[in-house]
């Protein structure tokens, strides 16, 4: 984040994006080379280029702040996801699974099976598994993780979600949502919304 706001944030690197943005008109720019000059200004524009320098270093200040926090979310989330496992000792719980993955989850020379929140454990096991029961707690676990103790993400987030509307604010949006999606295909949250509700409606009366 640093080396990027170095960049984008620089006065005099952008006074030259700018230069040539202004007069692209005159450029005889073929139609990649024009999209590529107009993204190159929006991206900078989008980071706060054109803002006046105390704003930038606001701005900047956020940044590298929102960049911290979020190695702590992510650091959090990798603790928890490590941290938990479920111990199966009766073979009869693990219904459902295949004998390769039964014998992945196996403890050797132990009849036990351990139950963790990796990828390629969780998600096969809650496909595989006839057990109602503990697919629930596998459920919960990887939904709940890092949402209590000292690796609680719940302040966290909530920083993280503070620091992003602050930062729109300066950059002269509504919200974290308007700037984020500005350069997207939806373009606003409204968009977005009943792009969602479209894939929503008809997934929830399948499921």
């Amino acid at each position: 984040t640093r080396e990027q706001d170095a960049i984008t944030l620089n006065a005099a690197l952008f006074a030259r994006v700018k230069a040539v943005y202004d007069a692209r008109d005159t450029l005889a720019l073929g139609e990649q080379e024009a999209r590529l000059l107009t993204l190159t200004y929006d991206d900078f524009v989008l980071a706060g280029a054109d803002l006046d320098p105390e704003t930038k270093a606001k701005v900047a200040a956020i940044n590298a702040e929102i960049s911290s926090l979020t190695t702590e979310f992510g650091q959090n989330l990798l603790d928890a996801t490590k941290a938990f496992r479920i111990e199966v000792t009766d073979e009869a719980a693990l219904a459902g699974l295949s004998d390769s993955f039964k014998g992945a989850l196996k403890t050797d020379g132990e009849d036990k099976w351990t139950l963790g929140l990796a990828r390629s454990v969780y998600e096969t096991f809650m496909t595989q598994s006839e057990n109602r029961e503990l697919r629930q707690r596998m459920f919960d676990g990887y939904r709940l993780r890092a949402s209590e103790g000292e690796g609680d993400n719940g302040p966290v987030a909530i920083k993280i979600a503070q620091l992003r509307a602050e930062r729109a604010r300066l950059l002269g949006y509504e919200s974290h949502a308007h700037y984020f999606l500005k350069d997207n295909m939806a373009k606003t949250p409204q968009a977005t919304e009943e792009i969602l509700l479209r894939v929503w409606r008809p997934g929830l009366a399948r499921a």
